[in-house]
């Protein structure tokens, strides 16, 4: 679920995390904060939000989220992709966000 999604309530006033989890759902968050043009790639994708990720992962965990998710969007097929840069970029970003939510 997004961030904004994991502080709200359900229609009784039941915190949205709780209600998810009294029906055996593991509720989980998306916390990378988008992609960015990579340079020197070609048309090719970084993902963003690794800054102050640890800080996060400890407030979405005190607020009921049980898992975290990440995305790497890798370009394949065209001309020269996925390049060795995106391939290492994007590598690093999820070794990264591994190491951190943890």
């Amino acid at each position: 679920m997004f961030e904004e999604t994991l502080y709200q309530k359900a229609r009784d006033g039941t915190q949205f995390v709780d209600y998810l989890l009294a029906q055996g759902i593991y509720p989980g968050i998306k916390v990378d904060t988008g992609l960015q043009m990579l340079p020197g790639g070609l048309g090719e994708t970084t993902t963003q939000g690794l800054d102050m990720l640890a800080d996060r992962c400890k407030a979405y965990r005190k607020q009921g989220a049980r898992f975290a998710k990440w995305r790497a969007v890798i370009k394949i097929g065209e001309a020269g992709c996925p390049t060795t840069t995106a391939v290492l970029e994007n590598c690093h970003g999820l070794a990264r966000y591994a190491q951190i939510c943890q």
